[in-house]
């Protein structure tokens, strides 16, 4: 969303879809890590946006208990003008 917010036009973004997968309990302190997406993705998603009037972008992360992954997320999400 930040890159998104930093080029000059106005966007709407919502979840479209997003699931979630427990490995083991959170049950600690923890910590979510979702890694941006590749350069060529990002630009082929404001492309398509540009070009269409919306887009979809899909992110994994994970969410680390004590230093192991206790959970798996994907969200995709649809961006609009």
């Amino acid at each position: 969303h930040t890159r998104l917010a930093s080029t000059e036009r106005r966007y709407r973004v919502v979840v479209h879809e997003s699931t979630t997968a427990f490995e083991r309990p959170v049950d600690g302190p923890f910590q979510a890590v979702c890694e941006s997406p590749r350069p060529e993705v990002f630009d082929r998603f404001v492309a398509t946006l540009e070009r269409r009037g919306k887009a979809r972008l899909t992110l994994e992360s994970r969410v680390l208990c004590r230093t192991e992954v206790a959970a798996r997320h994907t969200s995709r999400y649809v961006a609009v003008l």
